[in-house]
């Protein structure tokens, strides 16, 4: 997003333009909401002040062509091609004739590293609640766009104790295997 102004900054105090319409426009269900007048006038008013005014102007074009969703998918396709690839440009010719932002692996991984560790801590938690011991568990399931992001490995042992190297799979459900020779099925496991 700082392609299309994202922490860009405006008027004599370098104020930090709003965060609310980048925000927005990462979730799909409130990109329609900012499609009001209201919100294209103040983007509008701001760009007159915008210290970058080039990328500023990208986020308003979004705005007034209602092409949010158009950028959700193409970020998406960019993480999904990002499984099989070191780099990737993604296309936003929507927002600007032959404009491309080029992302690497490296900085998507870094950029989840915080989330994947959340994730990590649930799944331990809810091994420690169910008397589950992490080595028992030899199926992950992964849904959403990190079913096909390779390097994703929800780590069950404490964080200074590596993880076994995850099977990519290519059903749409099942997204990594780890062999182990225990299985558990937690569905049978009567509540406590």
């Amino acid at each position: 997003m700082p392609e299309i102004g994202y922490r860009t900054t405006y008027g004599e105090k370098n104020l930090e333009v709003p965060l609310k319409p980048f925000h927005d426009l990462a979730e799909w269900s409130k990109v329609n909401f900012l499609y009001t007048p209201k919100t294209i006038m103040q983007v509008r008013q701001l760009l007159h002040q915008s210290h970058d005014k080039k990328r500023y102007k990208r986020l308003l074009k979004v705005l007034e062509d209602e092409t949010g969703h158009t950028l959700l998918a193409a970020a998406e396709g960019a993480k999904i091609a990002l499984s099989d690839q070191d780099e990737y440009k993604i296309g936003l010719d929507f927002i600007e004739g032959g404009f491309f932002v080029p992302i690497q692996r490296t900085l998507f991984e870094a950029s989840i590293e915080g989330e994947v560790e959340k994730i990590s801590a649930s799944a331990r938690q809810c091994l420690q609640e169910a008397g589950v011991k992490p080595e028992a568990i030899d199926l992950v399931i992964l849904t959403a766009a990190l079913r096909k992001f390779i390097p994703y490995k929800p780590n069950l042992n404490d964080s200074s104790q590596t993880q076994p190297s995850p099977t990519k799979t290519n059903f749409p459900a099942l997204a990594w295997v780890w062999p182990t020779t225990v299985s558990i099925n937690l569905a049978k496991r009567p509540l406590r």
